[in-house]
């Protein structure tokens, strides 16, 4: 990676991605999300509680994205790879997660766009209207 402006960037993207998972973690396996995060969201999956998850949030996610971007920051050789390996991580979660929030109660504004992965939203077709409140 040659190109300062792109590992300058590259670091400020995981870092806020890793410290957002980090928090996010800490705060599901201390019970802070327990009055949105109820366990019946949890009936068909293999967990019985939200420590697994919390803790892959906040290991495999946050530590893997603060490793990243700082492999990235001190420019090792491998730093692109690590970076990508950890993304594809992120979006095996993410995907995983899904059937989970599916269930979810949230906006019907925020409910429509919800479960579609970002590149289907930006690919979508003009017809596709704006979500909008209510």
């Amino acid at each position: 990676m040659k190109h300062k402006a792109i590992r300058i960037v590259l670091v400020v993207i995981e870092a806020i991605i890793g410290m957002g998972a980090i928090g996010g973690g800490i705060a599901i396996l201390t019970g802070s999300f327990d009055q949105w995060l109820p366990l019946a969201w949890l009936q068909s999956t293999p967990f019985s509680d939200y420590t697994i998850p919390g803790l892959i949030l906040l290991i495999v996610i946050g530590g893997g994205m603060l490793l990243a971007a700082g492999t990235v920051f001190i420019q090792r050789e491998w730093a692109v790879l690590l970076s990508a390996l950890i993304g594809l991580v992120m979006i095996g979660f993410e995907i995983l997660k899904l059937p989970l929030s599916t269930r979810m109660r949230m906006p019907s504004f925020l409910a429509r766009w919800h479960n579609k992965p970002s590149c289907l939203v930006l690919a979508s077709s003009s017809s596709d209207s704006p979500p909008t409140s209510g």
